[in-house]
C-alpha cells in the first residue's frame, strides 16, 4: 500500500513528521518524572492503577501526576511550536502523537 492509497500526500507526511518532532521536543523539555508517567500511560499503555502499583503510589496521586504532565507538555508545545496550526493539531491528539513516536524506539 502506498501513501497515496492511504490518502496521504507528501505534504501530509511532512506535516505529520513536524508534529511528531514538536511533540518530541516538548516531551524532552518537561521534567523526567512527568515524561515517565506519560510514557507509561501512552506507550505501554498502562492504566493509572497499574502505574500506581509500579511506582508505589496511590491511583489518585498518579492521576494527578498525569494531569500535571499533560499540562506541562501542552505548555511546552505552545512555547516551542512556531506554526499555530501545527501546535493546534499536535495538541488536539497528544495521546495519539505520543503513541506514534513509539515506533522510533520499537524499531
Amino acid at each position: 500500500m502506498s501513501l497515496a492509497d492511504r490518502g496521504m500526500g507528501q505534504s501530509s507526511v511532512v506535516r505529520a513528521k513536524r508534529e511528531q518532532l514538536l511533540l518530541l521536543r516538548g516531551l524532552r523539555s518537561i521534567p523526567v518524572d512527568s515524561q515517565v508517567v506519560l510514557e507509561m500511560h501512552c506507550w505501554e499503555p498502562m492504566s493509572a492503577g497499574q502505574i500506581a502499583e509500579v511506582l508505589s503510589e496511590t491511583e489518585p496521586a498518579v492521576r494527578a501526576r498525569l494531569r500535571k504532565a499533560r499540562s506541562q507538555l501542552q505548555a511546552a508545545i505552545e512555547r516551542l511550536g512556531n506554526d499555530p496550526d501545527e501546535r493546534r493539531s499536535t495538541l488536539d491528539d497528544i495521546d495519539g502523537w505520543i503513541r506514534s513516536l513509539r515506533g522510533y524506539w520499537d524499531g
